[in-house]
């Protein structure tokens, strides 16, 4: 999994993180808001968003991009600071994921 924060100058814990981000996530009071599904063909994900309660977090969303069947480098999760930016990158992350799941199924049908 691939850990994507929006402040790349940031020291941020991706160490802490890896071995399991929900629970790190819980530990850090993030709740999960909303689930959004996303279907192309005969595969579908799940992406999940999880929001801090506490609006002066500069962290406030976690956006995690499940891996999509075998495809290397698909599983996300990215740290956003704010609604607007956490809109923009999922609809990003959706168009991504429905290239790849586009091209395992071509490849499926060679």
């Amino acid at each position: 999994m691939r850990i994507i924060h929006w402040d790349k100058k940031r020291k941020f814990p991706t160490e802490a993180i890896l071995p399991d981000w929900r629970k790190w996530a819980k530990q850090h009071g993030y709740l999960l808001d909303s689930t959004v599904p996303l279907t192309y063909g005969k595969m579908s994900i799940l992406f999940e968003i999880y929001k801090h309660p506490d609006t002066r977090s500069k962290e406030t969303y976690l956006l995690y991009h499940p891996p999509i069947g075998a495809a290397a480098n698909t599983e996300i999760l990215c740290i956003l600071p704010d609604n607007i930016m956490l809109q923009q990158i999922l609809e990003a992350e959706k168009q991504m994921a429905i290239s790849v799941m586009k091209l395992i199924q071509q490849d499926e049908q060679s």
